[in-house]
């Protein structure tokens, strides 16, 4: 829950009937595995450097229309920020399963919710994920992305 402050409202009812994973008495979150996540979600999302191979092409294959996408003079242009956003977030749609994410994030807790509180969770997760990371991803200004095989090593 800490991962809202901040981000606009949110349906409140949701998670006061999700009750924290492994609380202690207090009821707070564990942070340490909150942060591993969301690390985990940043570090996938940065530009750098991708592992090659066969789930390595595939990542070279959305980073390349990620970045087609980002450099194409049309959707650069002033008035157009909504199309380039939708443009990526279908892209971004299409490698990633939001629902499993939201499952694994919530662990063991997941199961004890019914399926609208989770299909409500699960939008206001992916919500969450775009807010934090679409304005990352409009941030490339042409930085070089190098591909790694899977020994380290850069492609040739």
């Amino acid at each position: 829950m800490l991962l809202l402050i901040g981000h606009g409202e949110v349906n409140q009812d949701i998670w006061q009937k999700i009750e924290p994973i492994g609380t202690s008495d207090r009821g707070v979150w564990p942070m340490k595995r909150m942060a591993a996540f969301g690390l985990g979600i940043f570090l996938f999302m940065q530009p750098v450097s991708v592992a090659a191979g066969a789930p390595g092409d595939q990542v070279r294959q959305t980073v390349d229309k990620l970045l087609a996408i980002l450099k194409d003079p049309r959707l650069k242009q002033e008035g157009m920020k909504n199309e380039r956003r939708e443009e990526l977030k279908k892209l971004i749609y299409q490698r990633f399963d939001f629902t499993e994410m939201a499952r694994r994030a919530l662990g063991p807790e997941w199961r004890r919710h019914t399926p609208e509180e989770q299909k409500e969770f699960v939008k206001l997760f992916t919500d969450l994920l775009e807010r934090a990371y679409l304005k990352q991803i409009e941030s490339y200004n042409d930085q070089k992305v190098r591909y790694l095989n899977e020994g380290g090593h850069q492609d040739r």
